[in-house]
């Protein structure tokens, strides 16, 4: 089980690495276009993360009687 999630761990960095570069290539490495690609993605992973904890919390209410 260690090993998969190391392996999983590794393919996600390696992806969001070669992404990044993809991405400043095709932006011709502007700084401010890259900064709010940057930006975006922050963006995504918290409403990501906010949707889990109102997911979780919505499901404690209704478990917990």
């Amino acid at each position: 089980m260690g090993r998969g999630a190391a392996i999983t761990v590794a393919s996600i960095a390696v992806i969001a690495v070669s992404a990044k570069d993809l991405a400043r290539r095709l932006c011709g490495g502007g700084a401010l276009i890259m900064r709010g690609l940057e930006f975006a993605a922050a963006g995504l992973v918290l409403l990501f993360g906010v949707g889990l904890l109102l997911g979780y919390i919505a499901a404690e209410r209704v478990t917990c009687l």
